[in-house]
């Protein structure tokens, strides 16, 4: 009998720190959270109306909690159109594995309190008016598997810590203004299957009219950024969209009509391949000026097989024997050799990017300069700075 009482009473005390320590914690979500609502703009508050300290926090609107500790493991506020900025006390809920504070338009700074996180897993702060660097802290975030902070103000370069995230899959961070070589300790991530740079041009660039020496050294600064991404990163990686301007379609097919590789749209898997038929079709457009689009392409007949007729003479715009015209048959001659309709007929981009720069050597004396290249030049750039000032879509598959 003693026995069961002292027995019972252990487990009552147990069971009273254990609840005690429990409401602390939660307590502690409690307060990170009602200071990040405090840091949120005033007009917006009236959202998160339910975050308040007569209900309990696991009930609030957006967040998740765990069933056993009542910790707070997901904060989803996407969409929610808050403004304000990102309180530093987002780093004291220590058990949160995925937030979200996407489609919004917080201002200021990220947090370097979010490299608190150490089980984090998913992070979304795109599409909002965050400013400054990307925090190095990011990197202690070791469990992160998705990284999206794209559609931002953020400038200077990406850190070279956050290659050590081996875990992460997708990382987005395109369409903001960072600036500077891209980070070869990217080349790392193993795991990466989604890497998106894209960059959208400012609306006040003034786009100037290109001589063919500016194409050129366009086209070999191209070649030579997906050189590096074909051969010199950890695993080849796969650009997937590359055209004058990046999008989308909407249907969910990788690429752009006109640009993607035929074997896409067959159902074929992203490939280094894929890269050289749309690099093939990028200088084909640049050297004669009509689109893959254009209205008089249909059926088989298309930029590709144009070009080819162009050198044949079937077209009254060939021709021509002066040096001019020597150095664009030779250019039109890769264009057509890296957009052959089978990927097993198409060179490589290191042996296009090769006769693109002996052409170069031999036509021209020196590389033309440009005085302050747009994004749209890049003529200037290094390959991995090229992919930092350029629009670009990657995403790295198995060869």
């Amino acid at each position: 009998m003693k026995l069961s009482l002292s027995l019972a009473l252990i487990l009552l005390v147990v069971f009273t720190v254990v609840f005690a320590q429990a409401r602390i914690s939660n307590e502690t979500d409690m307060k990170a959270l009602l200071e990040f609502k405090s840091q949120a703009a005033v007009h917006r508050r009236e959202v998160l109306a339910s975050w308040n300290n007569s209900s309990p926090v696991c009930t609030w609107i957006g967040v998740t909690c765990n069933r056993r500790r009542e910790r707070v493991t997901s904060l989803n506020l996407g969409g929610f159109k808050l403004a304000g900025v990102i309180s530093p006390s987002i780093g004291n809920l220590s058990f949160l594995i995925s937030l979200n504070l996407g489609d919004n338009s917080f201002v200021g700074t990220i947090p370097q309190e979010v490299g608190m996180l150490f089980r984090l897993q998913y992070l979304n702060m795109s599409f909002n008016l965050l400013e400054g660097k990307i925090p190095h802290s990011l990197s202690n975030c070791y469990r992160l598997s998705t990284l999206d902070l794209s559609s931002n103000r953020l400038e200077h370069n990406v850190p070279s810590e956050l290659g050590s995230l081996s875990k992460l899959v997708i990382m987005h961070l395109n369409n903001n203004k960072l600036t500077g070589e891209f980070p070869e300790s990217l080349g790392n991530l193993t795991s990466l299957q989604e890497l998106d740079f894209a960059f959208a041009e400012s609306a006040n660039d003034h786009s100037r009219i290109l001589t063919p020496p500016d194409k050129l050294n366009i086209a070999i600064d191209v070649a030579s950024a997906l050189e590096y991404l074909h051969v010199e990163c950890h695993d080849p990686v796969a650009h997937c969209d590359l055209k004058p301007s990046n999008v989308l379609l909407s249907a969910g097919v990788r690429g752009t009509i006109g640009y993607a590789a035929p074997e896409y749209g067959m159902g074929g898997q992203p490939s280094i391949q894929g890269d050289v038929y749309s690099f093939g079709v990028l200088v084909l457009e640049m050297f004669i000026g009509k689109k893959p689009t254009d209205v008089t392409f249909a059926g088989d007949y298309n930029l590709h097989s144009y070009a080819k007729s162009l050198l044949s003479g079937d077209e009254e715009e060939g021709g021509g024997s002066n040096a001019i015209d020597e150095w664009l048959r030779l250019v039109l001659q890769v264009g057509i050799r890296c957009s052959e309709e089978y990927p097993i007929d198409r060179v490589r981009i290191t042996e296009a990017l090769r006769e693109l720069t002996s052409i170069r050597t031999k036509f021209f004396t020196s590389k033309t300069t440009i005085t302050e290249p747009s994004h749209r030049d890049a003529v200037q750039s290094s390959p991995r700075e090229w992919m930092l000032n350029a629009d670009i879509h990657t995403i790295q598959t198995p060869i």
